[in-house]
This record gives structure tokens, sequence and C-alpha cells, in this order.
């Protein structure tokens, strides 16, 4: 769960998520914008979402939800990153916590588990 800004920048599917991130043909939003990680949870391809808390340059929020399929992070073959923004940290979380079942995969109590303990001992933050 813990990774740092620079493994987090070199890791190629938190890259592909980033990069699948499209708004009306244009990407916005760029890996190296994202200041402090707040929840960093890797997913699996052609099944688990790759899911994040992430404070972003500006001071700013988002949430992601990125989904790859068993081959890759092809946008034809149905992969693809929502992203919502937020500019209170507890508003994301909340967000993080009303993703649907689909995104946790088989092991969503396992990573709400691994999520909780994470902000408790990072952050101090109760989720």
């Amino acid at each position: 769960m813990t990774i740092s800004l620079t493994d987090f920048y070199n890791d190629p599917d938190w890259q592909q998520a980033f990069e699948t991130v499209d708004y009306s043909g244009y990407n916005v939003l760029n890996i190296t914008d994202v200041t402090q990680i707040i929840v960093a949870d890797p997913g699996k391809r052609g099944g688990e979402a790759w899911l994040g808390v992430f404070r972003m340059k500006g001071g700013k929020y988002i949430t992601m939800r990125a989904i790859a399929d068993t081959i890759g992070w092809d946008q034809a073959m149905g992969a693809y990153s929502l992203v919502e923004w937020f500019s209170d940290l507890s508003d994301a979380l909340a967000r993080l916590a009303e993703f649907p079942r689909e995104a946790w995969g088989e092991q969503q109590e396992v990573r709400m588990e691994r999520i909780q303990k994470h902000l408790k001992d990072t952050f101090n933050v109760t989720w």
C-alpha cells in the first residue's frame, strides 16, 4: 500500500491509469501532478480496479477507479479510468467508500481493511 512518489510515477500500471483518463479526447491529468499519495491500492488486469485517492497540484484531491482488461490498458478493449475532484480529503475518502462492488473485486473486505489500516497508521485517519 505504501509507495514513494518516485516509484508511483514510474509504475507502468499507475502511469497507464492516468493516461487512460480521457475528457473529450484530451488528457487533463498527469501522474506527476500528484503531490501526495493518500491511497494507492493496485488492481489486477481483468479483475479488481486500481483504486486511489491523491492530492494534486493546487491542493485538491481526486479519487480514481481504473480498470485494465486482461491484456492491458487499451481503451478499445474496455480499459478506463474514472476520476472525481474534491476540495476536502474527507469527501474524497467518503467517495472511495461508495465505489461499487465491481471496482473492489472479490477481495472487497480485505482491500477495505488494508486501506483502513493504512489510513490509520499513516495519517491517523479513521475511515
